[in-house]
């Protein structure tokens, strides 16, 4: 089905016709003008002066039809002009008009057949024609003729409308008619060329434009994920809806579905965006690169931390050897968490060794510090052989901790951003930071942000310049609980011949009656009013149903078999986990409720008193566990108050091993059955001469070592050499440098 409509075109054309002067040259050039001619036209009317127009009519024009287009210019459409076209004396030779006349030449009637033929046949046409004509003075004949330049320009404006009119087949009433004389220039008139172009005839045409429409097919409503539309709001229970778009599409997405659509374009792209509310561990780092530097040379300091919501402004203090870190350090230099932090080292610096440390403040002027780390001086520049490539060596320290003195309080929950598969040159930024990706594509940051809405902002971007930017908005509760508990209940009769309950020592199960065997076990973990965590877990194990909740408080000898058959201990579940145990006991029940450095606690534990130059008492221990730190602390970031104190029944004996380094990677505790996580391994440096402990390193479980319980078999990541390096001339036994040693404290079941 077509349809049709009709709308009014304008086109204004500029005839830049550059007609002959009014002026009297001829008349002054003492030739004889000829004026006389043939009239092919029927003249209606005697072409004498009409009444109403200064100048005689051309032939063929009725004073009627005159005065009709005269008056046709009042009544012009209003829309205006589209084109413009200009016709001038370039197209042929002489003017288009005669010297001091409103007639038209030869050449005029070609150009203006030429303007006519588009528009033949044209529906509602209608013509405007207005004259101009440059400032000279009429000659004496041309006076008497048309009066003045207003009459010569109406006069021409007549001769072309009339033959356009004619042309084109057109009432007199549709074609309008105008003589400004030269009211209006278009160029200057101080030259001859200015003035031939002010000497011009202006042509305006409207006429109807017919278009047909054809309906066009309305395509079907799809909307774009994840498109930045207002969220709506509904009172409906529920709506479907499939990756965040509403099955109907007359429904705007709500808030859900907008977040459902940026998780499907973040899986896309091989990025996981996933928060926890209940884990929460503040971390904190400083390194150095290269971490030995000659004198008069720069190093970089880089800072990495997972707490940034909460520090308003970073330094990096570094001191001389000797001075404590209470002290005023030789130079405090900003931190910027972006980039690296520039130092060179003086020239003239006599020490061998210079130490430094990270001090991050929030706003109550409260601060956290990393440990202090030494950098060393070198007098000439030695090969590295396990140095890896300069972008990787920057990265030594990003992840890792060396929180030492803690201060700010940190609350909320722990946001995990990840991803792979990123293409070469591609980089990506994640709340804020610029991420380093390793050369498989991945990548990955932890940061702990507050509790409430937030909002976590990804931005890809591609080595042509473009980037792909994604918004996840989540809330961290401060209020989160998680909680599984499960239930067994067995009834039974066993009837047996022979002495069964002395070959299995079951006195329960084979005595000819019904038994009812039960268990129930619980673990909860959950936040209360957003500063409280509470760790609670219980395991009644399968027992006679009137046994089942009595002995509380006793150990189960069987606690140090789950390490032995992984076949029915599961270490992994899927792909892509790990085993915490996050509720550690011998007995049946543990809890435990903290609120920052301060808990209480039922369940194993590790003492951990040290700090001390004449004690320390390090013990893993099952049992009720008190630990208290002020949130006050001194100038020094010392706590005010400090308690710690625990009642426990151990069971086990504590035991340390000391083992000289022999440049292997395997050792053996002297007992075996070590109570799990009860051990402390680290690496310590003695001096040669006096065996004074110089430097003690602590090892991290899984990242440093590994270690068998049963076999009590501990194997480090890294050999250990025997000794390390010295800085001295002396030399007082074969072997150079201090003595390194492997020290381990663990608990262990004697006679098992």
């Amino acid at each position: 089905m077509k349809a049709s409509t009709i709308r009014k075109t304008a086109l204004a054309v500029a005839l830049g016709v550059m007609f002959a002067p009014a002026c009297a040259t001829n008349e002054d050039s003492g030739k004889r003008v000829d004026n006389a001619r043939v009239d092919l036209h029927e003249t209606p009317m005697p072409s004498e002066i009409q009444p109403g127009f200064s100048y005689p009519l051309p032939s063929g024009v009725s004073l009627v039809e005159a005065q009709a287009m005269r008056a046709a210019s009042s009544k012009l459409p209003t829309v205006p002009a589209q084109t413009k076209q200009t016709i001038s004396d370039t197209l042929g030779n002489g003017s288009f008009f005669a010297s001091g006349s409103a007639e038209l030449t030869e050449l005029a009637h070609q150009a203006l057949r030429a303007f006519a033929a588009p528009y033949q046949g044209k529906p509602g046409l209608s013509l405007s024609v207005i004259g101009h004509t440059d400032n000279q003075r009429l000659s004496a004949r041309s006076r008497m003729v048309f009066g003045n330049n207003q009459g010569l320009s109406e006069a021409r404006a007549l001769a072309v409308a009339d033959f356009l009119r004619r042309e084109l087949d057109l009432p007199a009433s549709a074609t309008a008619i105008a003589g400004k004389g030269e009211s209006v220039p278009v160029a200057t008139n101080t030259t001859p060329e200015g003035m031939a172009k002010n000497r011009r005839v202006e042509v305006q045409v409207w006429h109807d434009v017919v278009t047909t429409i054809v309906p066009a097919v309305v395509p079907l409503a799809i909307r774009v994920p994840c498109a930045p539309v207002e969220a709506a709001a509904t009172e409906v229970p529920f709506r479907v809806t499939v990756d965040g778009e509403p099955l109907n599409l007359d429904e705007s997405p709500l808030e859900a579905d907008r977040q459902r659509c940026t998780d499907v374009a973040l899986e896309k792209a091989d990025i996981q965006v996933r928060y926890d509310s209940l884990a929460m561990s503040p971390a904190l780092n400083a390194w150095a690169t290269p971490n030995g530097v000659l004198r008069g040379s720069a190093v970089e300091f880089r800072a990495w931390t997972n707490y940034l919501p909460w520090i308003k402004k970073a330094e990096l203090r570094i001191f001389r050897p000797g001075q404590q870190v209470q002290e005023n350090p030789l130079l405090i230099l900003p931190v910027s968490w972006t980039g690296a932090i520039q130092w060179t080292v003086p020239a003239d610096a006599r020490e061998e060794q210079f130490f430094y440390l990270l001090r991050v403040y929030n706003n109550e002027g409260q601060f956290d510090e990393s440990s202090l780390k030494p950098l060393t001086l070198l007098a000439h520049q030695k090969p590295v052989s396990d140095a890896d490539a300069e972008e990787r060596e920057r990265l030594t320290g990003y992840g890792e901790n060396s929180l030492a003195l803690r201060n700010i309080p940190v609350s909320g929950g722990t946001v995990t951003v990840n991803g792979r598969n990123l293409k070469p040159g591609q980089t990506v930024e994640a709340l804020g930071l610029a991420l380093p990706v390793d050369p498989a594509g991945k990548f990955a940051i932890k940061q702990i942000l507050p509790s409430g809405p937030n909002t976590v902002e990804i931005k890809l971007g591609n080595p042509d310049g473009s980037s792909t930017s994604f918004r996840r908005n989540l809330t961290i509760p401060k209020d989160d609980w998680f909680y599984i508990a499960i239930g067994d209940l067995t009834v039974g009769k066993n009837n047996v011949s022979g002495p069964a309950a002395l070959v299995s020592n079951d006195t329960q199960h084979y005595d000819d009656n019904v038994y009812v065997d039960g268990r129930g076990a619980f673990y909860l973990k959950g936040k209360i009013k957003g500063e409280w965590l509470l760790t609670a877990a219980a395991d009644t194990r399968e027992q006679p149903l009137g046994d089942l909740f009595t002995n509380f408080s006793s150990k189960d000898p069987r606690y140090l078999l789950r390490n032995i058959d992984p076949d029915l201990y599961y270490p992994v579940y899927g792909d892509d986990s790990t085993t915490v145990d996050d509720a550690p006991t011998q007995g049946k029940f543990y809890v435990r409720l903290e609120k920052g450095d301060s808990h209480v606690m039922w369940g194993n534990f590790q003492t951990a008193w040290s700090g001390s130059e004449l004690m320390q008492y390090s013990r893993g221990l099952y049992g009720a566990k008190l630990r208290y730190r002020s949130e006050e602390s001194t100038g020094y970031g010392e706590k005010l108050t400090v308690v710690d104190a625990f009642a426990a029944d151990p069971g086990t004996l504590g035991a340390r091993d000391e083992f000289r380094g022999t440049g292997g990677s395997l050792y053996y505790l002297r007992h075996q059955d070590v109570t799990v996580g009860s051990e402390r391994v680290w690496v310590e440096v003695r001096d040669k001469d006096s065996g004074i402990v110089i430097e003690r390193k602590q090892l991290v479980p899984a990242q440093d070592y590994e270690i068998n319980y049963l076999q009590g078999r501990v194997i480090l990541r890294e050999p250990l050499a025997s000794t390390g390096s010295v800085a001295t001339l002396v030399m007082t036994s074969s072997l150079t440098g201090n003595a390194l040693y492997l020290v381990s404290t663990y608990e262990y079941v004697p006679g098992l």
